[in-house]
């Protein structure tokens, strides 16, 4: 990148739903280590469109993917 920095990744599984939600909602776009993080369900197509969640029900997925977080984090 330009600027030095890697856009990092990673998956977070939660126990259930619910739980996924709630990172989801209290993280996505936060400043982490001077990176906007974005936070999705794990899934996820670019522009919202959900995949079938391994529950079988769209937009249940137990979990989130993270980009776009530093190396060290």
């Amino acid at each position: 990148m330009a600027n030095g920095q890697s856009k990092g990744i990673a998956f977070v599984e939660y126990t259930n739903h619910a739980d996924a939600a709630k990172a989801l909602a209290a993280s996505n776009g936060i400043d982490l280590h001077g990176r906007n993080i974005q936070v999705e369900y794990s899934g996820q197509k670019p522009g919202g469109e959900n995949e079938r969640a391994p529950s079988g029900k769209p937009g249940e997925a137990n979990t989130v993917f993270c980009g776009n977080i530093g190396f060290h984090t």
